[in-house]
């Protein structure tokens, strides 16, 4: 057995995981990770990140084990700077609020409200109204749309940086995190739930739509969660869907439908 099989496998078992649900959550076949725990094959670097944020170790420390020493170096000096990207922002947060979290990411960046406008096309106003720890003023400006638009000033530099505003302004639940969390996860755990909000915010989801679903011989009509809930070969765009990835699209749905009842409510 590899060193770096090895390693996963212990990695796996210590997380109380069957070889079956590792291979899901990476999002690889079952058969090729048997394969690199016993050895047989060698994991591309993109794999080892796959498996390090599904196993929530580094990617350094897989890299490590990989014997790729140099990259692991690189990344660990690069896991290094982030942390205390992530610390700084921490310490300019004097209050405890989303407008303390929103001015201590423009700070810890060195923007000015006027760079941060010009960059999301939003209103110096607005911007001035959400740094302001006012809650009225907060209250007049907030919306997910607005700080979709602020996290693109950082998202190339920030993890989860979205879900992180939208958490610290209590418009979204993530039992177990708080928002300085958030920018700290490299699982991959908050992937999934960003960007379905990513998808709400800019409507894509209204332009979703399965092919050949249709129980045409029967009814003009059917019930998706049937349709995800079976054995059924599903196909998008003439692509067949892996059976992760029908679970994924019914995780969306019950997302979209939660979304779509907090807002009628």
């Amino acid at each position: 057995m590899s060193k770096i099989g090895d390693f996963i496998k212990k990695l796996r078992q210590q997380e109380g995981m069957n070889i079956t649900e590792l291979a899901e959550k990476a999002e690889i076949s079952r058969p090729y990770l048997s394969q690199i725990e016993s050895g047989k094959r060698n994991p591309s670097n993109d794999l080892l990140l796959q498996l390090s944020k599904a196993l929530g170790v580094s990617y350094s420390v897989m890299l490590e084990k990989a014997g790729d020493k140099e990259r692991s170096n690189a990344i660990l000096e690069a896991e290094i700077e982030y942390d205390e990207l992530v610390h700084r922002i921490e310490s300019l947060q004097i209050s405890d609020s989303l407008s303390g979290f929103i001015k201590a990411l423009r700070e810890a960046f060195d923007y000015s409200i006027y760079n941060v406008a010009e960059m999301t096309d939003l209103p110096i106003s607005e911007i001035k109204a959400l740094e302001s720890n006012d809650p009225i003023l907060v209250d007049e400006v907030l919306s997910k749309e607005v700080l979709y638009k602020l996290s693109k000033c950082y998202d190339k530099q920030l993890l989860n940086v979205y879900m992180a505003l939208l958490k610290r302004a209590d418009l979204v639940e993530f039992p177990g995190y708080n928002h300085i969390d958030m920018l700290r996860d490299m699982t991959g755990t908050i992937d999934f739930h960003a960007k379905v909000e990513e998808l709400l915010i800019n409507q894509e989801w209204s332009r979703v739509s399965l092919e050949q679903l249709r129980q045409e011989q029967e009814t003009d009509t059917f019930h998706i969660d049937k349709v995800l809930s079976t054995d059924n070969i599903l196909y998008f765009n003439k692509v067949l869907l892996t059976e992760n990835e029908t679970y994924l699209l019914r995780d969306f749905i019950e997302l979209l439908l939660k979304y779509r009842k907090n807002e009628n409510n």
